[in-house]
């Protein structure tokens, strides 16, 4: 242990700084970053008690038999929590829900009770470990199992990231498949070679990348909706390249709920809300997932999509409209949903710069949404 104490405390010292970063966000509210920031406190207090097990180990002393089992206890037991986390994480950034929704998901939290439950009865049993009378930790029986338990909550979200690769933007698929793969080589290796200490090391390094290519991403993401931001679109129209991408031209689409208004003043903001959530979900699926979309208003969409042909945003559109005229049928909506868009292409003969196709598509769905008042 002497050896990795400074690799433990590097750990500890960039996940401090992590966790203190994160206190200082704006969007600390955000369910994703409350679930993160879990992730991070709860691996710099593991880091404390791993080090702390490690230097009492073998040191005699009715107190320290008292504590040493405590902690060991807590080794065993707190990853659980750690990796549920990740799994509620990795579910709430594909699906853009809370696993809480999922009317299954107490089935999911098993294994964590198991563990736990297991843990605890270790200090009766030499299940996980067992502790000698001079107070010397060594590994029981079924050891390998608190393993397997927590691998549960690491190898389920690399599934449902393979499963939805379709939905997942690559600035986020490969930074979710890659969270997983240094803790889990880690306990492998620690699982068979007693002694070495790697998996909080590596963890902490994946939690650090996680942060870097993620959780840095989330300061751009709409709270309501999970869509791109105001200050995201603003952002990527000014830095965005309009020339064409090989045979590809750019498309703007401004999309705007109808009444948005009255829903609110008649069904109440949470019904409003409602609706902004499941229409940008449908607006999702209706796209591609490459596609840059975002809530740029409070009741205003924009969608910009690199395409061949007019033809491709028709098609995304249709699909879009087809999913809003399911919206009641599949969902509690008290009211029909309906929106007004326009869209054009950019062309420079047409347009002086990106704004100016913006200012002539905001045009077009004004012109929309006013004949349906007439």
């Amino acid at each position: 242990m002497n050896e990795m104490i400074y690799l433990y405390i590097y750990a500890i010292l960039i996940l401090s700084v992590i966790f203190i970063n994160m206190l200082k966000q704006k969007e600390s509210n955000l369910t994703a970053q409350n679930l993160y920031r879990k992730i991070v406190l709860f691996s710099i207090i593991l880091l404390g008690i791993d080090i702390t097990h490690e230097y009492l180990s073998g040191v005699s002393g009715s107190l320290n038999a008292i504590v040493i089992r405590v902690i060991t206890v807590l080794l065993f037991a707190f990853p659980s929590y750690i990796v549920v986390c990740w799994f509620n994480y990795s579910y709430l950034i594909i699906y853009r829900k809370k696993i809480e929704r999922n009317r299954n998901y107490y089935l999911f939290l098993i294994p964590m009770f198991l563990n736990i439950a297991l843990s605890i009865a270790s200090l009766i049993s030499p299940l996980y470990f067992t502790i000698s009378p001079e107070n010397v930790y060594s590994r029981g029986n079924i050891y390998l199992l608190s393993v397997f338990l927590q691998y549960f909550y690491l190898l389920v979200p690399i599934f449902l990231v393979l499963f939805n690769h379709t939905k997942i933007r690559t600035d986020k698929f490969y930074p979710l498949i890659f969270f997983t793969i240094p803790p889990m080589i880690g306990g492998l290796i620690q699982a068979f070679n007693y002694g070495l200490l790697l998996v909080l090391p590596l963890l902490a390094f994946s939690i650090f990348v996680g942060y870097i290519f993620i959780q840095s991403n989330l300061i751009s993401i709409d709270y309501l909706t999970g869509l791109m931001n105001k200050g995201a679109f603003e952002k990527y129209i000014e830095n965005i390249n309009p020339i064409k991408r090989k045979d590809r031209v750019l498309s703007f689409v401004l999309l705007d709920l109808d009444g948005l208004k009255n829903i609110n003043d008649n069904h109440g903001h949470l019904v409003g809300d409602k609706v902004l959530s499941l229409f940008a979900h449908r607006l999702i699926s209706s796209f591609e997932k490459n596609d840059f979309i975002a809530r740029i208003g409070g009741d205003e969409f924009a969608v910009i999509k690199y395409i061949k042909k007019r033809s491709e945003v028709e098609v995304c559109l249709d699909r879009l409209n087809l999913a809003i005229k399911k919206l009641s049928d599949e969902t509690d909506i008290p009211i029909p949903v309906r929106y007004s868009y326009g869209f054009d292409i950019l062309n420079i003969k047409d347009h002086d710069s990106i704004k100016d196709l913006i200012a002539q598509v905001d045009k077009i769905m004004y012109e929309s949404k006013a004949r349906k008042r007439i």
